[in-house]
């Protein structure tokens, strides 16, 4: 979707949504929410795309710069490839790549928890870190 407010009605029907912006701002919010993924033509990791969907535990791809969005159109090209609203794409956020289709993906697990810091003598736990495997392609 290339719209927030078409992102966040759509996915509150249950449909799987890729918000696709040239860059998203926080009038956006609503439907990163609804989305299941983002992708955006500008920005880097300390964007708000990046920023947000990184808060949310989404996957998100952020400064594709080779990739033309055209919202009015609904539609977005890279490499001669045009890509319509409708079309499935797959994003791994983790290597910044763009499938076309619909790729089957392995569900993340949690491989072990150890403590944010060593432990101090009469000091008292508050937060741990779970490290889990992210979602791949099949």
């Amino acid at each position: 979707m290339f719209d927030a407010d078409r992102a966040e009605a759509a996915g509150r029907a249950g449909a799987a949504v890729v918000l696709v912006r040239r860059e998203t701002s926080p009038e956006d919010f609503h439907g990163m929410v609804m989305a299941k993924a983002v992708l955006t033509a500008r920005g880097g990791m300390t964007s708000h795309a990046a920023v947000v969907a990184r808060g949310m535990g989404k996957p998100c791809v952020a400064g594709a710069h080779e990739m033309l969005v055209d919202e009015q159109q609904r539609r977005f090209s890279v490499n001669g490839r045009s890509i319509a609203e409708g079309d499935w794409i797959t994003l791994d956020g983790a290597t910044g790549r763009v499938f076309l289709g619909q790729a089957a993906l392995v569900e993340p697990e949690a491989v072990r928890e150890e403590p944010v810091a060593p432990a101090v003598p009469g000091a008292v736990p508050v937060a741990a870190v779970r490290r889990c495997r992210r979602a791949r392609p099949v």
